[in-house]
């Protein structure tokens, strides 16, 4: 009995660990289709009025949710440990996020409110997206030990970046097309007969989204234990923001600690620019179009998994600081030193 009760519960730990994954899986064509790959190339070739006003308006997009971020998930996240529970947290961020994505639908060449349509939906998807995985990174002690939480993070963006994969190769063979041929990747004409003219492919990513985040978030909302409720939202909001001012204090006297989160703020709003920017430079500065940008973010996307299945093994193995120098080492010397593939997979994508 003592053995089949072990059997139940490792396959109940399989189920959480795998369920808290598909959360990556669920929010990730966000990221990839809208924020890098897909959308903001057509906001800035298409929708704005020229591309560098458009990469001006997306960056400034892009600043409006990172300072609501910055703000708004410390606060969150200390009342969030105080309450206790993170699912409701993240279904709250889901209301405004799923809303956000239908929204891109709507922000069509000739819409006079497009550019505003676009550029909010942005600013409020990014938003709630991010503070709902601080709610979703929160459960991760919950899932396994402490040692392996560094697996468990690489196997969660690991999750992501297959989604990307796989909602890019959907997205660029079955929804946007060439405007010029009238073809998607796959040499196909689009499905439901979205009009490449008016970029009702690019735009249907939003649409897409959304359903592809509503089906796969649902096992972390079944399956993944939650922490059991601990005070009512009144109380908790005052304990939350003593704890988080305690917290501040603390990084404040601890060097380590103050350096750990300036190095860490600086690294993040690299990979902001790159990720916010990449697409839609190469739209308007290089003249590439969703064709071409797709597929050089399906190259990037297999490079970033394959380092991410390794960066966590590495991170469990040696420690997260002799990985963060090795990555950062190969990206430095990647174009004298020729590192194979996978080295640059981690480099891009951080342990």
């Amino acid at each position: 009995m003592s053995a089949a009760a072990d059997l139940t519960q490792q396959k109940a730990n399989r189920r959480a660990i795998l369920s808290w994954a598909l959360f990556d899986w669920a929010a990730q064509p966000f990221f990839t289709l809208i924020t890098t790959f897909v959308f903001a190339p057509y906001f800035a070739s298409s929708l704005a009025a020229t591309p560098a006003e458009g990469q001006s308006l997306w960056g400034f997009a892009t600043a409006a949710a990172g300072l609501g971020i910055a703000v708004a998930a410390p606060v969150l996240g200390s009342v969030a440990d105080a309450t206790g529970r993170r699912k409701r947290w993240i279904l709250a961020c889901s209301i405004p996020f799923v809303i956000s994505c239908w929204a891109f639908w709507f922000a069509a060449p000739g819409n006079p409110h497009g550019v505003a349509i676009a550029l909010i939906a942005f600013a409020v998807g990014t938003l709630s997206i991010e503070i709902a995985t601080v709610f979703n990174n929160a459960m991760m002690p919950a899932l396994v030990r402490p040692q392996h939480i560094g697996r468990l993070s690489s196997f969660g963006w690991a999750m992501g970046y297959l989604s990307g994969l796989v909602t890019l190769v959907i997205a660029l063979g079955f929804l946007a097309a060439s405007p010029e041929t009238g073809k998607t990747l796959l040499g196909l004409k689009p499905v439901l007969g979205l009009d490449p003219a008016t970029g009702e492919g690019d735009r249907a990513t939003g649409p897409f989204s959304v359903l592809w985040y509503l089906v796969f978030v649902l096992p972390m909302f079944l399956f993944v234990p939650d922490m059991p409720h601990r005070a009512k939202l009144g109380p908790a909001v005052v304990s939350g923001l003593k704890t988080l001012l305690a917290s501040l204090s603390q990084a404040r006297a601890n060097r380590n600690i103050f350096l750990f989160l300036l190095a860490n703020m600086i690294f993040k709003d690299g990979l902001v620019a790159l990720f916010a920017f990449g697409g839609i430079y190469s739209a308007g500065q290089l003249g590439w179009g969703s064709i071409e940008i797709g597929t050089f973010g399906i190259i990037l996307t297999i490079t970033g998994t394959l380092g991410l299945l390794l960066g966590g093994p590495m991170d469990d193995r040696f420690g997260a600081r002799p990985v963060i120098i090795f990555c950062i080492a190969t990206r430095v010397n990647r174009g004298s030193d020729q590192v194979s593939e996978n080295a640059l997979g981690i480099a891009a994508s951080g342990p």
